[in-house]
């Protein structure tokens, strides 16, 4: 069954289903058409716009808990968010403090510092092991 304003991908089971290309009937008998929609990830427009999709209810409560496990990780990034616990002022104040800091290293070039990063991993590296050894 196809009609016109009707995009099907089969690759994808993507269908893309204008409003106003249904039939009436079609949209009468609403659980007839989501057993038809089943095996497809059904996008309905209007005009050629978006406007809902029709999913499976396991994906459905896939979605709604990985939103639901979003906004518990954003409020815990927010809620330990430095700039939260202190003034714009302080928290300038702390990166003018780093500045200050960074300024001591203005003559090393990145390639310097980089490798002066990488011996100084590999020294903790060493002595975590050696610890770490030394334990068991």
């Amino acid at each position: 069954m196809s009609t016109a304003g009707e995009t099907i991908h089969h690759p994808d089971k993507t269908i893309a289903v204008d409003t106003l290309a249904i039939p009436i009937s079609l949209l009468q008998k609403m659980s007839e058409a989501l057993e038809l929609f089943a095996a497809f990830q059904v996008i309905i427009e209007r005009r050629g716009k978006p406007i809902a999709a029709v999913v499976s209810f396991d994906e459905y409560r896939r979605f709604s808990a990985w939103r639901e496990e979003r906004a518990a990780r954003r409020a815990w990034v927010l809620e330990r968010d430095p700039r939260r616990k202190m003034s714009a002022e302080e928290w300038h104040a702390h990166f003018e403090a780093l500045d200050r800091f960074a300024a001591h290293f203005d003559d090393v070039t990145p390639e310097e510092l980089e490798a002066e990063i990488t011996e100084a991993i590999i020294s903790v590296r060493i002595k975590e092991r050696a610890t770490k050894e030394d334990r068991q």
